[in-house]
C-alpha cells in the first residue's frame, strides 16, 4: 500500500493539540467513496504523546472515522531522533495492515443486511442505557433521551436510504449523528478524533463487526 505525496495538517482545541495526515488511495465501499488518512497526532499542552492512527471519511456525506493506535506511549520515553524515526516506520507499517483490514470489514458490513439484534445494542450503547430495556413499554428515560432516540431513528432512515438497508448504512447513521448532530461550533473533527465521538463511533464499530458472519478483527 503506497503513501501518496498528499499532506494536510491543522490544530485541534486552539491548537493544543495538532494533526498531520498523509493520503491512501481512495477505496469503494458500495456506492460510496472512501477517503483514507494515515494520521499522527500530538499535543503542545503535555497531555498526550505523540500517536499514530488512520482516519477515513465518506465523501458523500462527509462522515469522518478515526481510529487511534494503541500502544505508542513508548514515544514519551523515547531519547534519539533515530529512535523515534524507527518507531514511527514500525507504528505506520503496523497500521496500514490494521487499515487495509478496517476496508475489509466496511465492505462485509456492505455485503450484510441489518438486523434488530445489532440495531438494539448499538443504539442502546449510544445513548448509554441496557440493551434489555429497549423493549420495555414504560421506560424510566428523560424526555430528551426519547427524543433523542426518535430523532436517531429518522437518521437512520436516511441513511439506510442512502447507504442501503444493510450494516454500513447502520454505521453511517452513527458517523452521521457524531459528525452532524453532535457537533458544536463546526468542530467535527475534534469531536470525532479525541471527543465524545470517538468512543462512540468506535463502539458502534466493534459491536457492528462482532456481529458479522464472518471472522473479522475489533480495534
Amino acid at each position: 500500500m503506497d503513501i501518496s505525496e498528499k499532506f494536510r495538517g491543522g490544530e485541534l482545541y486552539g491548537g493544543k493539540k495538532v494533526y498531520f495526515q498523509a493520503q491512501l488511495s481512495d477505496t469503494q465501499i458500495a456506492n460510496d467513496t472512501i477517503k483514507r488518512y494515515v494520521t499522527g497526532l500530538n499535543s503542545h499542552d503535555g497531555s498526550s504523546s505523540i500517536g499514530f492512527g488512520f482516519t477515513n471519511q465518506v465523501v458523500v456525506c462527509q462522515n469522518t472515522f478515526h481510529i487511534a493506535m494503541k500502544d505508542v506511549s513508548r514515544f514519551r520515553h523515547t531519547s534519539s531522533a533515530q529512535q523515534r524515526v524507527e518507531l514511527a516506520r514500525q507504528e505506520i507499517n503496523r497500521m496500514l495492515k490494521i487499515e487495509s483490514g478496517l476496508m475489509d470489514n466496511y465492505k462485509r458490513m456492505a455485503d450484510t443486511k441489518i438486523n434488530t439484534a445489532v440495531t438494539k445494542r448499538v443504539i442502546a450503547d449510544l445513548f448509554g442505557f441496557n440493551e434489555e430495556d429497549f423493549d420495555k413499554e414504560t421506560k424510566d428515560f428523560s424526555t430528551k433521551k426519547i427524543n433523542d432516540i426518535s430523532k436517531f431513528k429518522e437518521i437512520l432512515d436516511s441513511e439506510l436510504s442512502s447507504h442501503g438497508q444493510t450494516l454500513w448504512g447502520l454505521f453511517n447513521a452513527v458517523t452521521w449523528k457524531t459528525n452532524h448532530q453532535d457537533v458544536k461550533d463546526n468542530k467535527s473533527l475534534e469531536n470525532v478524533m479525541v471527543g465524545s465521538g470517538y468512543r462512540k463511533n468506535l463502539n458502534a464499530y466493534n459491536i457492528i463487526v462482532d456481529s458479522l458472519p464472518t471472522l473479522v478483527t475489533t480495534v
